[in-house]
């Protein structure tokens, strides 16, 4: 992902994780707050952001701790699954964690800035170089945006992908996209699991009643 991307995908994830954090806040200190109506609000697009960022600290930042995006992502992801607090940490926790993560996500976007001022301050040449291969597509920027329109991209094996976008398995393997979608996949079959055993859990107090 190009720093502009990632600086966008940074603003975003940080303005929907603090509302959502916000909104879990109200509802748990007002009941009527828990009655929406016209229906559950639908949940913020926090699934690949998310992953991508923890990608991004794991490969670029790795003096940076991603535990707290995935924290805050998965009791975001908790509280519209259950529609309930139930496996949610309490919201003086919850604040903390968020903080936490905006400070990873701050580090990130302070060193961003940091690089493209260094490029700018290099003479004309080297900057119109460097303009001109950003605004090339490389096939992590055509995969980043098959993924955003095509939701059930997020599915597919690196042959698929290479297949559509007309390159080697291995240029698709070695992209950030590919990585960031390890992440994905990883967080939600840890989310399933988490799933099953609270299915089980629920099932063994019926049983035991």
């Amino acid at each position: 992902m190009n720093t502009k991307a990632l600086l966008k995908t940074i603003d975003e994830w940080k303005l929907a994780a603090t509302e959502q954090v916000d909104d879990i806040g109200g509802w748990r200190d007002s009941p009527e707050e828990r009655i929406f109506h016209g229906g559950w609000p639908e949940p913020p697009n926090l699934f690949f952001s998310s992953s991508v960022l923890v990608s991004e600290v794991c490969q670029r930042f790795p003096k940076l701790d991603p535990t707290p995006i995935q924290d805050i992502y998965g009791a975001i992801s908790a509280w519209h699954e259950d529609h309930n607090a139930r496996r949610i940490p309490a919201q003086p926790v919850l604040v903390s964690t968020l903080e936490r993560a905006v400070m990873v996500v701050t580090a990130i976007t302070d060193d961003l800035l940091a690089g493209q001022t260094e490029v700018a301050v290099n003479n004309d040449g080297e900057r119109g170089a460097a303009e001109q291969r950003e605004k090339k597509p490389s096939v992590n920027a055509r995969m980043m945006d098959l993924i955003s329109k095509q939701p059930e991209c997020h599915t597919w094996s690196a042959q698929q992908f290479a297949n559509v976008l007309g390159c080697s398995k291995s240029t698709i393997s070695e992209t950030k996209a590919w990585a960031s979608l390890k992440v994905y996949r990883e967080m939600a079959r840890q989310d399933r699991a988490a799933e099953k055993q609270t299915a089980w859990q629920r099932k063994g107090q019926k049983t035991g009643r």
